[in-house]
């Protein structure tokens, strides 16, 4: 392992003349990093972590930090497009992209929206987008007191959101705060996902998140005890052990996307949506099948009574 070196700083020219700004930092397997609400520098500490083992790219969604967002930038599946075009730009294959908070949004929308195959896995972490039935997004007074891991010599939490990055936020997510067809649509990513969620997050609880993660065919959800919507604040250490784990060479050798397992569906209300996500179907990796056999990861951890209580929309065919 070889020690990160502070990121380049550069402007990048995507689409149309768009000028993104990006931090760029070590070498290896490509890892595009996407922001939540208080910006890129609310990651450096995890940025200087996987910079040790791989090329780092964190862009500044346009509109934070003093960046300009076109009048035209106003939705996530745009700037999702604008990440793969990024992609193609710097020539990336094989990617693993994280996004945390609304950057998980954007990430999922990628994902689904990557018809080059450039993404190879996808990670979420206390992430916003879809519309989870009697669970909402609530906005934060400000960030969570530091946990006890800062005092090792972690930095300390940055601030929230400015009324900048905030207006850039409404104008992508729109009054909603979420897509609400997006969950449905999940069931077509066949890359595998990792989803980490903290214990304490307030601003979109861990039942969310299991939601969030059973939506997808070949996913493991992680919860991480006293972490909140930023677990990388209270909890660096877990965080990047869940995340060294997924992301080191050959782990998909050692677990195979055939040992991965269904997730029960709740079936105490909506009984007939819950059959009809169970009898779904859809395309997945080489020799997979879905439906009966959909995946989950066997370390799948959940709380409470071992079990996800979801109700997932369900698209006819």
């Amino acid at each position: 392992m070889t020690s990160p070196t502070s990121p380049l700083r550069h402007t990048v020219q995507v689409g149309l003349g768009l000028g993104l700004e990006l931090r760029e930092a070590g070498q290896g397997s490509p890892v595009l990093v996407l922001h939540g609400g208080p910006g890129p520098g609310s990651l450096a500490h995890m940025v200087d972590h996987l910079a040790s083992d791989h090329r780092v790219v964190v862009p500044t969604h346009p509109g934070w930090d003093g960046t300009v967002r076109p009048d035209d930038l106003d939705c996530v599946p745009a700037l999702a497009a604008v990440y793969l075009d990024l992609l193609g730009h710097l020539e990336l294959r094989d990617v693993t992209v994280i996004g945390t908070s609304f950057g998980g949004w954007v990430a999922a929308q990628a994902v689904l929206d990557d018809r080059e195959g450039r993404i190879a896995r996808l990670v979420l972490m206390d992430a916003i987008g879809p519309v989870v039935p009697g669970r909402q997004v609530t906005v934060p007074a400000g960030p969570p007191a530091p946990g006890p891991a800062f005092l090792a010599g972690a930095p300390a939490p940055r601030g929230g959101p400015s009324a900048q990055s905030m207006a850039a936020l409404r104008a992508y997510a729109g009054p909603a705060m979420a897509d609400a067809g997006l969950l449905p649509r999940l069931f077509t990513v066949t890359c595998p996902v990792l989803v980490i969620w903290g214990g304490n997050d307030t601003v979109v609880t861990p039942d969310f998140g299991r939601a969030y993660a059973a939506a997808f065919p070949h996913v493991r959800f992680e919860l991480v005890p006293g972490g909140g919507h930023l677990p990388t604040r209270e909890e660096p250490a877990a965080v990047f052990t869940i995340l060294d784990s997924f992301l080191a060479p050959g782990f998909f050798d050692r677990t195979p996307l055939s040992r991965y397992r269904q997730v029960p569906a709740c079936r105490s209300q909506h009984p007939a949506r819950s059959r009809e996500a169970r009898e779904h179907r859809a395309p997945g990796p080489a020799g997979l099948s879905r439906g009966a056999d959909a995946v989950l990861h066997p370390d799948l951890v959940f709380s409470g009574s071992g079990h996800p209580c979801v109700h997932l929309p369900v698209t006819r065919r």
